[in-house]
């Protein structure tokens, strides 16, 4: 886990940067707020929710939104846009906390976004995040959970992708991509950050470990706590998954007592 708070430290400054939020919010946000709006409460927590900007999103448009995330400085960023709106606050704590950190108190929806699941490497923590995200929701509450698609990754064995190049009154930011494989299904994720200096250029590499977790992995935890109805997508239109198609893999999963499992 220090690995992974080493590596959103030494990012946090500039990972609003290297992220086209505009764009991406309004990819995501049609599809998010279509399920939130099934929910008969307006009560939100965004798990690992990084810089804030999916809350800030949802509390503009009336969700009362906790957000969480394991880096403080991430979650320093984030509170600085929480100064406004009453109904917007975040929390630093690790996936797998939730519960201990709010007691009795519970949500109405859950949201895991940005590829953070993989960041829990093993099957006892997975298990023990999905089970926290269950006892952190009312009956009937509904966890969003986004992933990259790593059966598709894995088969095609992609190991780039796509640059980010960015403009800043310093000089131009270039970001680059790029998976390492490793034996059962962990990655080394690796970020290389280009930063033009006047007539020079300067370089920050950074590396986290990852677990690919599939869906047939997924599915079953999933269920085992309490999760009785599951929904899978492949994108943020709402396309059916398709496990060697799909850019990402989206599960829309229900706390719904006695209803029965469905995929």
């Amino acid at each position: 886990m220090q690995e992974r708070q080493d590596f959103y430290r030494n990012l946090s400054e500039e990972y609003d940067l290297m992220v086209d939020w505009p764009s991406r919010l309004s990819r995501e946000l049609p599809f998010l707020t279509g399920v939130l709006q099934k929910q008969a409460g307006k009560k939100v927590i965004d798990a690992a929710c990084g810089t804030g900007n999916h809350g800030l999103a949802l509390a503009e448009l009336g969700w009362e939104v906790t957000g969480t995330d394991a880096s403080p400085e991430m979650v320093a960023i984030a509170s600085t846009r929480a100064e406004r709106w009453p109904n917007l606050k975040f929390y630093q704590l690790r996936l797998g906390e939730l519960a201990c950190q709010f007691g009795e108190e519970k949500f109405d929806a859950l949201l895991c976004l940005g590829n953070s699941l993989p960041h829990v490497l093993e099957r006892p923590q997975l298990e023990q995040t999905i089970g926290d995200f269950a006892l952190v929701l009312k009956s009937g509450g509904v966890a969003v959970v986004q992933l990259l698609n790593y059966q598709r990754i894995f088969s095609e064995a992609e190991r780039f992708l796509a640059p980010v190049s960015r403009k800043t009154q310093e000089g131009e930011r270039l970001f680059l991509r790029f998976y390492d494989f490793l034996p059962e299904n962990y990655l080394d994720f690796n970020l290389v950050v280009l930063r033009q200096q006047g007539g020079s250029w300067q370089q920050q590499v950074e590396t986290t470990r990852l677990r690919g977790w599939l869906a047939r992995e997924l599915l079953p935890v999933f269920r085992s706590q309490g999760f009785t109805r599951i929904e899978l997508y492949g994108d943020y239109q709402g396309k059916p998954y398709q496990e060697l198609k799909a850019k990402d893999l989206i599960i829309v999963a229900y706390k719904v007592d006695g209803e029965e499992m469905t995929k």
